[in-house]
């Protein structure tokens, strides 16, 4: 929906103002979790009531970044569950879930995530179906990254994920068709 996508954006552009909100995610993804969380404790001020969840976002995703996907499953689920429109943490409850090798309900809460905030990066439609491919999870990777690849149908990453995908399902067709897309998109990155 356009209005969730706009809604999105305005949270994105709210986050960038938040300076100690910001430095706490620095300090996460640096593996400073202490520092991390306290810094997001004390950005409580900062935000304002409509997006407070994303203080519990980010201490559910000190509990990912430190492995603990069963702690963070279920802290990203209780964000979800009282706030629907909670992209980040639909997308957090997908990575966690994909840890837990609960693939189908992975894919469910990513495509939630892609479809709230459809541009995060194409990074966050690979990562976790690399993952679902690897293990098998064909069906499952092939519905996150039909969804990236309207977002980013010139990603050479994503239509090579997606001819593994096709493959897996022994849809040859299909699969020799992203697999073209992917080295016609990136002919010196994709190995032959």
């Amino acid at each position: 929906d356009l209005y969730y996508s706009s809604q999105s954006g305005v949270i994105a552009a709210k986050r960038a103002d938040l300076a100690i909100y910001n430095n706490a995610w620095a300090k996460l993804e640096a593996g400073q979790f202490d520092d991390a969380k306290i810094k997001f404790e004390q950005a409580r001020s900062e935000i304002s009531y409509d997006t407070k969840w994303l203080i519990e976002d980010g201490l559910a995703w000190i509990l990912f970044y430190k492995k603990d996907y069963a702690g963070a499953q279920k802290a990203f689920s209780a964000i979800v569950a009282a706030n629907p429109k909670a992209y980040l943490s639909h997308k957090g409850l997908g990575y966690a879930l994909t840890e837990l090798k609960q693939y189908e309900a992975a894919s469910k809460s990513l495509v939630t995530a892609y479809n709230l905030a459809p541009y995060q990066g194409v990074v966050a439609f690979t990562a976790p179906t690399l993952k679902m491919l690897d293990a098998g999870a064909f069906v499952d990777a092939r519905e996150v990254l039909k969804l990236g690849e309207l977002i980013y149908p010139y990603s050479a990453d994503i239509q090579f994920l997606l001819a593994r995908a096709y493959n897996g399902l022994n849809n040859q067709t299909d699969a020799d068709k992203k697999a073209l897309a992917a080295v016609s998109l990136a002919p010196t990155y994709i190995d032959p």
